[in-house]
Parts: structure tokens; sequence; C-alpha cells
């Protein structure tokens, strides 16, 4: 039985033990004499069976609160660490062997861009608080265009090997221009990450260290000074 039904029948019971404590207790009471014993006794009885219900109904609304409180913190457990997870395979290490420029012929091996915490549990995102939500949504946007642009890196990088240049294409400046990319792009998704995994341990319970969870290590300073250094290279470029 879904919640609201079982919240309605409550209602309806409370409801109609008012009513039958009315009925018995203007049936019993002789209203010339005042209360009789009969009388009192029947409105105690009737006052104890109306506080029963209505603690009922207050201890079941909050079994349904603790229910779902436990609910949300396993949904942004399971998001946390699958976000954990994605960082530590896919763009801490691979950003710092881009970053490496000796390392000119990184090929990464297929991977599916289906995350599978995420997407399972897309209708129960709705339960969580909504900034944590926003947060969640921002970042797997963020997960999945920067994993995406390595993937093209490494085709492009497969191509240029192979000596493929149909239609014209210049596979070395592709797989340049992708690879700036990635690592121009690797401190945004670090820091994202960071925060949102952050913020998700603080709701979950679950405390933000390493190695629990490895973009804690990250340091945030250096990152903010990364993307600073990026941005003033494009600026003055762009002049």
């Amino acid at each position: 039985m879904s919640n609201p039904w079982l919240s309605k029948i409550l209602q309806i019971v409370v409801t109609l033990a008012l009513v039958a404590l009315a009925v018995i207790v203007y049936r019993r009471t002789d209203w010339c004499k005042g209360f009789t014993p009969d009388g009192i006794m029947t409105l105690i009885a009737g006052v104890l069976a109306f506080a029963a219900v209505q603690w009922q109904m207050w201890d079941q609304r909050g079994t349904l609160r603790q229910e779902q409180d436990r609910q949300n913190r396993a949904v942004a457990t399971a998001i946390l660490f699958e976000i954990d997870s994605v960082f530590r395979s896919k763009i801490r290490e691979t950003g710092k062997a881009l970053e490496d420029t000796s390392n000119q012929d990184l090929v990464v091996k297929p991977y599916s861009l289906w995350f599978s915490v995420y997407e399972g549990n897309s209708i129960k995102l709705g339960q969580l608080r909504p900034n944590i939500v926003q947060e969640i949504v921002s970042v797997y946007g963020t997960l999945k265009r920067h994993l995406v642009t390595l993937q093209e890196y490494s085709t492009a990088v497969k191509h240029a090997h192979a000596a493929l240049h149909e239609d014209g294409v210049d596979w070395n400046a592709m797989a340049s221009q992708y690879r700036t990319e990635v690592v121009q792009g690797t401190p945004v998704v670090t820091l994202q990450t960071y925060y949102a995994s952050k913020h998700l341990c603080e709701y979950a319970g679950v405390k933000f260290e390493s190695p629990t969870i490895a973009v804690a290590a990250e340091n945030v300073d250096l990152l903010n000074k990364k993307l600073s250094e990026i941005e003033s290279s494009g600026t003055n470029k762009g002049q």
C-alpha cells in the first residue's frame, strides 16, 4: 500500500473516532445532571483512543521520513562513489599523462559513457535537495563532455598512426587540438568533481578524505592557478 493511501486511511479512522466519541458521550450523559461517571469514563476512553490514533499517525510519518532519508543518503553515496571511480580511472591519471609533453602517443582504451548508477537512479534524484541535484547533474554533464573529447583525441591519434588522410583530414592537427582541450579541461573537471564530491559527502555522512575519496587529495589553490593561467593564455592568443 502506498504512503498517501495509508495517510488517507489513518485520517478516516481519526474522523470516525471523533464522531463515535461525540455520539457516545452524548448518549451516556444526562445533560440535566451534568456529566455522569459513565459519561466521564466514556469521554476519557474516547480521548485516549483519539490520542492513540494520533500517536500512530505521528509515528508512521516519522518512520516514513526516516526511511526516505535513509534511501536518499544511499542514492547520494552510490553516486558519490561512481563519480570517484570515474575520476580515478579516466580523469586523474589520463590528465597527468597528457600534461606530460613527452608523451605524444597516448591511446585511450574504449570505454562506455553510460553511468550506470546515475542513469539507474535518475528518477530518485528528485527526492534529494535541489542544490545537490543541481550539482550532480552538472558534474555528470561536465564528465561526459570531457570524456567525449578524450575519446575524440584517442580516435585522432589512431588515425594519425595509421596514416589515414581521407578527405584531406589532418589527423595529427586534430589530435593536437583535442589534446589541448583535454589538458585545459582537466582542472575544470577536477574542481567541479572536488566540490560535488565534498557536498555529497556532507549530505551522505561520508568523510571527505583521501584515499577514500580520491579527489579530496587535490590542491584546490593549484587547480585555480592552472585555470587562471589557461584563461590568461587564451586571452593573449585572442588579442
